[in-house]
Protein backbone atom coordinates (compact mmCIF):
# COMPACT_ATOMS: atom_id res chain seq x y z
CA UNK A 1 0.00 0.00 0.00
CA UNK A 2 2.93 2.38 -0.76
CA UNK A 3 1.41 5.25 -2.19
CA UNK A 4 4.71 8.30 -3.11
CA UNK A 5 1.93 10.86 -4.69
CA UNK A 6 0.03 11.22 -1.11
CA UNK A 7 3.16 11.36 1.31
CA UNK A 8 1.63 12.91 4.61
CA UNK A 9 5.10 14.57 4.68
CA UNK A 10 5.38 15.98 1.05
CA UNK A 11 3.99 19.72 0.73
CA UNK A 12 3.11 18.12 -3.17
CA UNK A 13 -0.34 16.23 -3.37
CA UNK A 14 0.05 14.62 -6.43
CA UNK A 15 -2.93 12.36 -8.44
CA UNK A 16 -2.91 8.69 -8.36
CA UNK A 17 -1.46 7.92 -12.09
CA UNK A 18 -4.67 6.17 -13.20
CA UNK A 19 -6.42 9.65 -12.62
CA UNK A 20 -3.60 11.65 -14.39
CA UNK A 21 -5.20 13.41 -17.31
CA UNK A 22 -2.47 12.13 -19.39
CA UNK A 23 -3.64 7.79 -18.48
CA UNK A 24 -6.99 8.53 -17.49
CA UNK A 25 -8.05 8.22 -21.30
CA UNK A 26 -5.81 5.36 -21.79
CA UNK A 27 -7.46 3.05 -18.94
CA UNK A 28 -11.16 3.75 -19.94
CA UNK A 29 -10.64 2.42 -23.13
CA UNK A 30 -8.69 -0.94 -21.69
CA UNK A 31 -12.13 -1.46 -19.23
CA UNK A 32 -14.10 -0.04 -22.18
CA UNK A 33 -12.42 -3.15 -24.58
CA UNK A 34 -12.65 -5.14 -21.26
CA UNK A 35 -16.33 -4.82 -20.89
CA UNK A 36 -17.22 -5.19 -24.45
CA UNK A 37 -15.18 -8.63 -24.26
CA UNK A 38 -17.25 -9.39 -21.01
CA UNK A 39 -20.66 -8.60 -23.24
CA UNK A 40 -19.31 -10.95 -26.27
CA UNK A 41 -18.98 -13.61 -24.17
CA UNK A 42 -21.99 -13.50 -22.34
CA UNK A 43 -23.84 -13.58 -25.83
CA UNK A 44 -21.50 -16.17 -27.05
CA UNK A 45 -23.05 -18.88 -24.05
CA UNK A 46 -25.75 -19.67 -26.25
CA UNK A 47 -23.19 -21.39 -28.57
CA UNK A 48 -22.10 -23.62 -25.79
CA UNK A 49 -22.20 -27.30 -26.93
CA UNK A 50 -22.75 -30.51 -24.35
CA UNK A 51 -20.66 -33.35 -25.69
CA UNK A 52 -21.71 -36.54 -24.04
CA UNK A 53 -19.75 -39.84 -25.06
CA UNK A 54 -19.77 -43.14 -24.61
CA UNK A 55 -16.04 -44.87 -23.87
CA UNK A 56 -14.32 -45.14 -26.67
CA UNK A 57 -15.93 -42.15 -28.95
CA UNK A 58 -13.60 -40.12 -31.39
CA UNK A 59 -14.35 -36.99 -32.37
CA UNK A 60 -12.84 -35.83 -36.00
CA UNK A 61 -9.48 -33.75 -36.39
CA UNK A 62 -11.72 -29.87 -36.63
CA UNK A 63 -11.68 -26.30 -36.05
CA UNK A 64 -13.85 -26.29 -33.51
CA UNK A 65 -15.44 -22.44 -34.65
CA UNK A 66 -14.34 -22.34 -38.32
CA UNK A 67 -13.00 -19.06 -39.09
CA UNK A 68 -14.41 -17.47 -36.59
CA UNK A 69 -11.85 -15.13 -34.77
CA UNK A 70 -12.79 -17.35 -31.05
CA UNK A 71 -11.32 -19.38 -28.64
CA UNK A 72 -13.02 -22.72 -27.84
CA UNK A 73 -12.68 -23.87 -23.35
CA UNK A 74 -13.39 -27.13 -22.96
CA UNK A 75 -14.68 -27.75 -19.77
CA UNK A 76 -14.98 -31.51 -18.38
CA UNK A 77 -17.52 -31.71 -16.00
CA UNK A 78 -16.99 -35.66 -15.54
CA UNK A 79 -15.33 -38.56 -16.76
CA UNK A 80 -12.22 -37.95 -18.59
CA UNK A 81 -11.00 -37.84 -22.31
CA UNK A 82 -7.40 -37.13 -24.19
CA UNK A 83 -7.44 -34.69 -26.66
CA UNK A 84 -4.84 -34.20 -29.61
CA UNK A 85 -4.49 -30.73 -30.75
CA UNK A 86 -2.74 -29.27 -33.98
CA UNK A 87 -0.70 -25.32 -34.39
CA UNK A 88 -2.46 -23.38 -37.08
CA UNK A 89 1.19 -23.76 -38.90
CA UNK A 90 0.87 -27.52 -39.33
CA UNK A 91 0.07 -27.95 -43.31
CA UNK A 92 -0.72 -31.81 -42.28
CA UNK A 93 -3.66 -31.39 -40.19
CA UNK A 94 -5.39 -29.84 -43.43
CA UNK A 95 -4.82 -33.50 -45.37
CA UNK A 96 -7.62 -34.56 -47.72
CA UNK A 97 -5.90 -37.70 -48.22
CA UNK A 98 -7.74 -41.20 -46.87
CA UNK A 99 -10.27 -44.02 -47.29
CA UNK A 100 -13.39 -41.35 -47.19
CA UNK A 101 -15.12 -39.36 -50.03
CA UNK A 102 -14.31 -35.50 -49.87
CA UNK A 103 -15.06 -33.18 -46.97
CA UNK A 104 -16.81 -30.45 -48.39
CA UNK A 105 -16.05 -28.31 -44.62
CA UNK A 106 -12.96 -26.40 -44.83
CA UNK A 107 -12.50 -26.99 -40.88
CA UNK A 108 -12.54 -30.65 -40.70
CA UNK A 109 -9.99 -33.11 -41.56
CA UNK A 110 -9.47 -36.35 -42.45
CA UNK A 111 -6.58 -36.92 -40.22
CA UNK A 112 -7.05 -39.70 -37.69
CA UNK A 113 -4.51 -38.82 -34.84
CA UNK A 114 -5.37 -42.25 -33.09
CA UNK A 115 -5.52 -44.72 -36.12
CA UNK A 116 -4.04 -43.39 -39.26
CA UNK A 117 -0.64 -44.70 -40.23
CA UNK A 118 0.02 -41.05 -41.56
CA UNK A 119 -0.98 -39.19 -38.95
CA UNK A 120 1.93 -36.39 -38.19
CA UNK A 121 2.44 -36.16 -34.41
CA UNK A 122 0.17 -33.64 -32.86
CA UNK A 123 1.42 -30.54 -31.56
CA UNK A 124 0.11 -30.93 -27.86
CA UNK A 125 -1.37 -33.33 -26.04
CA UNK A 126 -3.70 -33.82 -22.57
CA UNK A 127 -6.04 -35.80 -20.78
CA UNK A 128 -8.31 -33.83 -19.35
CA UNK A 129 -10.51 -35.34 -15.93
CA UNK A 130 -13.48 -34.30 -14.29
CA UNK A 131 -13.19 -30.50 -12.92
CA UNK A 132 -10.17 -29.69 -15.74
CA UNK A 133 -10.22 -26.96 -18.03
CA UNK A 134 -8.73 -26.43 -21.37
CA UNK A 135 -8.59 -23.52 -23.80
CA UNK A 136 -8.00 -23.69 -27.30
CA UNK A 137 -6.25 -21.31 -29.22
CA UNK A 138 -7.93 -19.32 -32.69
CA UNK A 139 -7.21 -21.32 -35.17
CA UNK A 140 -5.66 -24.91 -33.83
CA UNK A 141 -7.18 -28.11 -34.79
CA UNK A 142 -8.45 -30.66 -32.10
CA UNK A 143 -9.65 -33.66 -31.53
CA UNK A 144 -10.62 -35.89 -28.99
CA UNK A 145 -10.92 -39.53 -27.40
CA UNK A 146 -13.24 -40.40 -24.70
CA UNK A 147 -11.10 -42.57 -22.15
CA UNK A 148 -14.93 -43.76 -20.53
CA UNK A 149 -17.97 -41.98 -20.25
CA UNK A 150 -17.29 -38.75 -21.09
CA UNK A 151 -19.42 -35.06 -20.30
CA UNK A 152 -17.83 -31.99 -21.39
CA UNK A 153 -18.77 -28.60 -22.62
CA UNK A 154 -17.25 -26.59 -25.35
CA UNK A 155 -18.19 -22.33 -25.83
CA UNK A 156 -16.67 -19.86 -27.65
CA UNK A 157 -14.68 -17.82 -25.94
CA UNK A 158 -13.43 -14.16 -26.85
CA UNK A 159 -10.32 -12.48 -25.35
CA UNK A 160 -10.09 -8.31 -25.11
CA UNK A 161 -7.88 -8.46 -28.17
CA UNK A 162 -9.79 -10.25 -30.65
CA UNK A 163 -12.99 -7.78 -29.76
CA UNK A 164 -12.23 -5.77 -32.88
CA UNK A 165 -11.63 -8.70 -35.19
CA UNK A 166 -14.83 -10.71 -34.11
CA UNK A 167 -17.13 -7.30 -34.55
CA UNK A 168 -15.35 -6.93 -37.99
CA UNK A 169 -15.84 -10.90 -39.20
CA UNK A 170 -19.85 -10.53 -37.72
CA UNK A 171 -19.93 -7.30 -40.16
CA UNK A 172 -18.66 -8.71 -42.84
CA UNK A 173 -20.74 -12.10 -42.80
CA UNK A 174 -23.72 -9.77 -41.91
CA UNK A 175 -23.41 -7.45 -44.87
CA UNK A 176 -22.78 -10.49 -47.28
CA UNK A 177 -26.13 -11.98 -45.79
CA UNK A 178 -28.18 -8.70 -45.95
CA UNK A 179 -26.50 -8.29 -50.09
CA UNK A 180 -27.62 -11.78 -51.19
CA UNK A 181 -31.76 -10.86 -49.28
CA UNK A 182 -31.44 -7.87 -51.35
CA UNK A 183 -30.90 -8.93 -54.61
CA UNK A 184 -33.29 -10.80 -56.96
CA UNK A 185 -32.13 -14.36 -58.38
CA UNK A 186 -33.84 -13.83 -62.29
CA UNK A 187 -37.06 -12.74 -61.20
CA UNK A 188 -38.32 -13.71 -64.51
CA UNK A 189 -37.50 -17.14 -64.63
CA UNK A 190 -38.52 -17.38 -61.02
CA UNK A 191 -42.16 -15.89 -61.99
CA UNK A 192 -42.24 -18.42 -64.73
CA UNK A 193 -41.67 -21.51 -62.62
CA UNK A 194 -43.82 -20.33 -59.79
CA UNK A 195 -46.50 -19.65 -62.21
CA UNK A 196 -46.12 -22.91 -63.66
CA UNK A 197 -46.61 -24.61 -60.36
CA UNK A 198 -49.75 -22.85 -59.63
CA UNK A 199 -51.03 -24.50 -62.30
CA UNK A 200 -50.25 -27.81 -61.48
CA UNK A 201 -52.76 -28.31 -58.35
CA UNK A 202 -52.23 -31.53 -58.01
CA UNK A 203 -48.26 -31.49 -57.82
CA UNK A 204 -46.35 -30.40 -54.74
CA UNK A 205 -43.51 -29.06 -56.34
CA UNK A 206 -41.77 -28.16 -60.07
CA UNK A 207 -37.77 -27.96 -61.20
CA UNK A 208 -35.41 -26.57 -63.61
CA UNK A 209 -32.35 -28.30 -64.13
CA UNK A 210 -29.31 -25.62 -64.36
CA UNK A 211 -26.60 -28.36 -64.80
CA UNK A 212 -26.79 -31.85 -65.12
CA UNK A 213 -24.97 -34.12 -63.13
CA UNK A 214 -23.45 -37.44 -62.81
CA UNK A 215 -25.86 -40.26 -63.94
CA UNK A 216 -27.86 -42.31 -60.89
CA UNK A 217 -30.48 -40.88 -59.18
CA UNK A 218 -31.30 -42.03 -55.53
CA UNK A 219 -33.37 -45.05 -55.32
CA UNK A 220 -36.79 -44.19 -53.99
CA UNK A 221 -36.94 -45.44 -50.19
CA UNK A 222 -33.27 -45.89 -49.67
CA UNK A 223 -31.89 -44.68 -46.25
CA UNK A 224 -29.35 -42.09 -46.88
CA UNK A 225 -27.32 -38.96 -46.08
CA UNK A 226 -27.38 -36.24 -48.84
CA UNK A 227 -24.67 -33.53 -48.63
CA UNK A 228 -26.14 -30.68 -50.42
CA UNK A 229 -26.19 -27.02 -50.57
CA UNK A 230 -29.38 -24.78 -50.45
CA UNK A 231 -30.50 -21.22 -51.20
CA UNK A 232 -34.16 -20.10 -50.31
CA UNK A 233 -35.79 -17.60 -52.08
CA UNK A 234 -39.26 -15.76 -52.09
CA UNK A 235 -41.88 -16.30 -55.23
CA UNK A 236 -40.25 -12.60 -55.83
CA UNK A 237 -36.87 -14.47 -56.01
CA UNK A 238 -35.79 -12.07 -53.15
CA UNK A 239 -32.89 -14.36 -51.04
CA UNK A 240 -33.97 -15.83 -47.72
CA UNK A 241 -31.40 -18.08 -46.55
CA UNK A 242 -28.26 -19.44 -47.81
CA UNK A 243 -26.05 -22.24 -46.84
CA UNK A 244 -23.05 -20.76 -48.46
CA UNK A 245 -23.40 -17.34 -46.41
CA UNK A 246 -22.96 -16.65 -42.86
CA UNK A 247 -20.39 -16.83 -40.40
CA UNK A 248 -20.12 -20.45 -40.44
CA UNK A 249 -20.78 -21.44 -44.36
CA UNK A 250 -21.15 -25.12 -44.69
CA UNK A 251 -22.88 -27.75 -46.60
CA UNK A 252 -26.40 -29.51 -44.90
CA UNK A 253 -27.01 -33.23 -44.42
CA UNK A 254 -30.56 -34.04 -45.06
CA UNK A 255 -31.39 -38.01 -43.71
CA UNK A 256 -33.44 -39.68 -46.20
CA UNK A 257 -35.54 -42.58 -45.22
CA UNK A 258 -33.97 -43.00 -41.84
CA UNK A 259 -37.29 -43.32 -39.89
CA UNK A 260 -37.33 -40.37 -38.80
CA UNK A 261 -39.48 -36.73 -39.45
CA UNK A 262 -37.64 -35.33 -42.88
CA UNK A 263 -37.11 -31.66 -43.09
CA UNK A 264 -38.33 -29.86 -45.60
CA UNK A 265 -40.66 -33.38 -46.56
CA UNK A 266 -41.54 -32.02 -50.42
CA UNK A 267 -37.28 -30.94 -50.36
CA UNK A 268 -36.80 -34.49 -49.40
CA UNK A 269 -38.68 -35.53 -52.29
CA UNK A 270 -37.34 -33.59 -54.67
CA UNK A 271 -34.00 -34.06 -53.67
CA UNK A 272 -34.32 -38.25 -54.65
CA UNK A 273 -34.88 -37.02 -58.21
CA UNK A 274 -31.55 -35.44 -58.13
CA UNK A 275 -28.35 -36.71 -59.90
CA UNK A 276 -24.54 -36.10 -57.73
CA UNK A 277 -23.09 -32.61 -58.94
CA UNK A 278 -26.84 -31.35 -59.96
CA UNK A 279 -27.88 -28.41 -59.97
CA UNK A 280 -31.86 -27.33 -59.61
CA UNK A 281 -33.90 -24.50 -59.09
CA UNK A 282 -37.67 -25.84 -57.83
CA UNK A 283 -40.93 -23.94 -57.06
CA UNK A 284 -41.96 -26.05 -53.30
CA UNK A 285 -45.53 -25.56 -51.73
CA UNK A 286 -45.67 -24.46 -48.30
CA UNK A 287 -48.33 -24.77 -45.47
CA UNK A 288 -48.06 -21.23 -44.21
CA UNK A 289 -49.52 -20.95 -40.89
CA UNK A 290 -50.13 -16.88 -41.51
CA UNK A 291 -51.97 -16.07 -44.48
CA UNK A 292 -49.77 -13.32 -45.22
CA UNK A 293 -47.01 -15.71 -46.00
CA UNK A 294 -46.34 -17.23 -49.25
CA UNK A 295 -47.89 -20.55 -50.37
CA UNK A 296 -44.53 -21.29 -52.15
CA UNK A 297 -40.85 -20.93 -52.23
CA UNK A 298 -37.96 -21.04 -54.55
CA UNK A 299 -34.93 -23.64 -54.01
CA UNK A 300 -31.72 -23.73 -55.41
CA UNK A 301 -30.22 -26.88 -54.66
CA UNK A 302 -26.55 -28.47 -55.14
CA UNK A 303 -26.14 -32.08 -54.69
CA UNK A 304 -22.76 -32.55 -53.52
CA UNK A 305 -22.72 -36.32 -51.84
CA UNK A 306 -24.68 -38.64 -51.10
CA UNK A 307 -23.59 -41.14 -48.42
CA UNK A 308 -25.61 -44.54 -47.91
CA UNK A 309 -26.45 -46.34 -44.89
CA UNK A 310 -24.77 -49.51 -44.55
CA UNK A 311 -27.44 -52.20 -43.77
CA UNK A 312 -24.80 -55.05 -43.16
CA UNK A 313 -24.00 -53.70 -39.31
CA UNK A 314 -25.48 -55.97 -37.12
CA UNK A 315 -28.43 -53.85 -35.33
CA UNK A 316 -26.66 -52.88 -31.71
CA UNK A 317 -27.70 -54.73 -28.64
CA UNK A 318 -30.68 -52.75 -26.55
CA UNK A 319 -29.15 -51.35 -23.68
CA UNK A 320 -29.11 -52.22 -20.41
CA UNK A 321 -32.40 -51.32 -18.39
CA UNK A 322 -31.91 -50.58 -14.50
CA UNK A 323 -33.89 -49.91 -11.67
CA UNK A 324 -36.20 -47.14 -12.30
CA UNK A 325 -36.23 -46.92 -15.98
CA UNK A 326 -32.71 -45.84 -16.14
CA UNK A 327 -30.35 -46.85 -19.03
CA UNK A 328 -26.80 -46.33 -19.20
CA UNK A 329 -24.71 -46.48 -23.40
CA UNK A 330 -21.72 -49.05 -21.45
CA UNK A 331 -21.13 -51.68 -20.07
CA UNK A 332 -22.87 -51.76 -16.55
CA UNK A 333 -20.01 -52.81 -14.80
CA UNK A 334 -18.26 -49.91 -15.70
CA UNK A 335 -20.56 -47.51 -14.66
CA UNK A 336 -19.86 -45.54 -11.68
CA UNK A 337 -23.05 -45.36 -10.21
CA UNK A 338 -25.05 -42.09 -9.11
CA UNK A 339 -23.98 -39.99 -5.93
CA UNK A 340 -24.56 -41.41 -2.42
CA UNK A 341 -28.28 -40.53 -1.99
CA UNK A 342 -29.13 -40.41 -5.29
CA UNK A 343 -29.50 -43.54 -6.80
CA UNK A 344 -32.19 -44.36 -9.19
CA UNK A 345 -35.80 -45.50 -7.14
CA UNK A 346 -38.25 -47.52 -9.43
CA UNK A 347 -41.33 -45.38 -8.63
CA UNK A 348 -43.04 -46.70 -11.58
CA UNK A 349 -43.58 -50.10 -9.97
CA UNK A 350 -44.52 -48.18 -6.33
CA UNK A 351 -46.96 -46.15 -8.25
CA UNK A 352 -48.75 -48.84 -10.37
CA UNK A 353 -48.87 -51.00 -6.64
CA UNK A 354 -50.21 -48.29 -5.37
CA UNK A 355 -53.14 -47.22 -7.90
CA UNK A 356 -53.47 -51.27 -7.86
CA UNK A 357 -54.52 -51.31 -4.43
CA UNK A 358 -56.48 -47.87 -4.80
CA UNK A 359 -58.93 -50.17 -7.22
CA UNK A 360 -59.27 -52.84 -4.63
CA UNK A 361 -60.52 -51.26 -2.68
CA UNK A 362 -63.15 -48.87 -4.29
CA UNK A 363 -65.85 -51.76 -4.89
CA UNK A 364 -65.78 -52.71 -1.17
CA UNK A 365 -66.62 -49.15 -0.40
CA UNK A 366 -69.31 -49.15 -2.40
CA UNK A 367 -71.41 -52.16 -0.97
CA UNK A 368 -70.82 -50.95 2.63
CA UNK A 369 -72.60 -47.62 1.93
CA UNK A 370 -75.32 -48.65 0.00
CA UNK A 371 -77.47 -45.61 -1.05
CA UNK A 372 -80.30 -44.29 1.16
CA UNK A 373 -83.76 -44.65 0.28
CA UNK A 374 -85.57 -41.17 -0.15
CA UNK A 375 -88.72 -40.64 2.33
CA UNK A 376 -92.01 -41.28 0.88
CA UNK A 377 -95.44 -39.29 1.71
CA UNK A 378 -97.60 -40.74 3.72
CA UNK A 379 -100.51 -42.73 1.87
CA UNK A 380 -103.58 -40.92 4.05
CA UNK A 381 -101.87 -37.22 3.85
CA UNK A 382 -102.30 -36.20 -0.03
CA UNK A 383 -99.69 -34.04 -1.22
CA UNK A 384 -100.14 -30.81 -0.28
CA UNK A 385 -100.06 -28.17 -3.41
CA UNK A 386 -98.21 -25.40 -4.01
CA UNK A 387 -99.33 -21.79 -2.44
CA UNK A 388 -100.59 -19.78 -5.44
CA UNK A 389 -98.81 -16.50 -5.90
CA UNK A 390 -99.06 -13.69 -3.82
CA UNK A 391 -99.84 -10.40 -5.12
CA UNK A 392 -97.27 -7.87 -4.60
CA UNK A 393 -98.23 -5.33 -1.30
CA UNK A 394 -97.94 -1.30 -2.38
CA UNK A 395 -95.13 0.17 -0.38
CA UNK A 396 -96.39 1.58 3.07
CA UNK A 397 -96.37 5.83 3.17
CA UNK A 398 -93.87 6.42 6.11
CA UNK A 399 -93.52 9.90 7.70
CA UNK A 400 -90.64 12.10 7.16
CA UNK A 401 -88.57 12.38 4.17
CA UNK A 402 -87.35 9.05 2.08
Amino acid sequence: RWRPWQQPDSPLCLPAPWDAPCCRDAWASVFRVEARADSVNASLASDAAVQLAPPGTHTRLHLPYGPRPVHCAILQLDGSAAYSLYAPTSANALCLGGDEGPLFDASQSMVDPWSSSCAPPPSMQAILSSGDVMLVPEGWWVASLAINASLAVWRPWVMPQQVPRFFEFHTCAAREMDAFRSRTASSTEVAELAERLRKQPGSPWCKDVLRVGRPGALVPGQACHAVLHLESFSPEGRGLQSSRLGPLPAPLVVMLGCGGPEPFRHVGELVRTMCVGELARAAVRTEPKDPRSPDLLIFELELLAVIAISKDRAAPAPPPRLPGGWSWFGDPENWLGAPAGHEPVDKVAEAKQIEHQQQQRQPHQTTLQPPQPQPQPHPQQPPQAPNPPQAPQPPQQTEGPQ
